[in-house]
């Protein structure tokens, strides 16, 4: 669902907070390469997704890529930890882009 969904927008702003159970944590390995081959998505809305630890420390290896198109990022309602939140910091502080 995820391929699907970045594969046929061309709007900057993807809102994945939707659907049934959220996004599980593994998927978002998936959205992470699906984000560097999506030069158009520069906002991304993954509130209320249960991605937790194990998902936000993936997103945040992405944020710290260089390529990475995102500006804005939306995560509240996670349930992420510590861990997933230590990750995210020490993302934000290497990338320069995002707001």
């Amino acid at each position: 669902p995820v391929q699907q969904l970045l594969g046929r927008t061309a709007d900057p702003f993807l809102v994945l907070s939707d659907r049934p159970g959220g996004i599980p944590a593994l998927s978002c390995a998936a959205l992470a390469r699906l984000l560097m081959g999506n030069s158009v998505a520069t906002d991304l809305d993954l509130a209320s997704n249960k991605l937790g630890d194990v998902g936000a420390t993936r997103l945040a290896e992405v944020l710290t890529l260089a390529g990475c198109p995102l500006l804005t990022v939306n995560l509240c309602s996670n349930k992420i930890g510590d861990q997933g939140f230590t990750a995210l910091a020490d993302a934000l502080c290497e990338n320069c882009v995002l707001q």
